[in-house]
């Protein structure tokens, strides 16, 4: 719902554009914050189904996310140091995105892991 009023106002917005160069960066804002918006709802729903299992889960998910989020901070901080700007922040999005993907796989597999331990 949130997602939905940010997106209709911007298009409104669009459609009421004075020049062309506006109009395009009103729809730009919205086809990011549809994106966005998909993105959050598939996020909740891994966090309540997977990491928030149980506090095993949650504990071991955090803990590796930390950990994980760590080494991504200073792997893009090392980075800064030795490469240009844009350089820099494409490695650091990179680390980043490996981070939230471990964290996520991490998670599925503790995840998983729990759920054979309590059926046998």
């Amino acid at each position: 719902m949130f997602w939905h009023l940010f997106i209709t106002h911007y298009e409104k917005k669009a459609s009421k554009a004075g020049t062309e160069k506006e109009r395009a960066e009103l729809l730009s804002n919205v086809k990011v914050l549809g994106i966005v918006g998909i993105m959050s709802v598939g996020v909740n729903i891994v966090i309540e189904g997977v990491s928030m299992y149980n506090d095993t889960t949650w504990m071991k998910s955090n803990r590796f996310g930390a950990i994980a989020m760590i080494i991504a901070g200073m792997l893009s901080v090392g980075t800064t140091i030795f490469t240009k700007a844009l350089t820099a922040i494409i490695l650091m999005t990179v680390y980043l995105l490996a981070a939230v993907i471990a964290i996520f796989i991490y998670s599925y597999r503790v995840y998983k892991k729990e759920l054979a331990g309590q059926n046998n």
